[in-house]
């Protein structure tokens, strides 16, 4: 069993309902699962740094350079069509839990150059906030029991 590395409780597989959170224009849902968690229902660091890993490996960043256009973040080429709202799903595999999936509706750009679709210049940190925000807020559906 493993502890928690907020409180120092035992963690539990525990009944994780689903949640939302809003930042900056960018919504992140999580589905209900089972994952660990303490009596206090702290998520998991390990879902967080998964989170993290999958949203940089998954999502293409725009780049924003000062006095500069926005380039992309695969080919740096000028992001120069128009920004849409888009859902994508980013799937997050901790090592010690179930796979899980973060929905996001979030504003993205499409390169004229090589297609890859690019989160808006300067919302990568507001993606990762907001996904963390939606896991920390997914409460146990059930108490946990000791």
């Amino acid at each position: 069993m493993s502890t928690c590395a907020t409180c120092g409780e035992v963690r539990r597989s525990t009944a994780i309902g689903g949640a939302a959170r809003t930042l900056l224009g960018v919504t992140a849902s999580v589905e209900p699962r089972f994952a660990p968690r303490c009596a206090q229902g702290h998520p998991d660091a390990d879902d967080l740094a998964a989170l993290t890993r999958a949203i940089d490996q998954q999502l293409v960043l725009g780049r924003n350079r000062p006095l500069r256009s926005a380039r992309c973040g695969a080919c740096a080429s000028t992001l120069d069509l128009p920004q849409r709202t888009t859902l994508r799903s980013v799937t997050v595999e901790p090592s010690d839990g179930a796979p899980f999936t973060v929905d996001l509706e979030l504003p993205m750009t499409r390169c004229g150059s090589c297609a890859a679709d690019n989160v808006a210049p300067g919302l990568g940190r507001a993606v990762r906030r907001t996904a963390a925000a939606a896991i920390g807020a997914a409460a146990p559906s059930a108490p946990v029991e000791p």
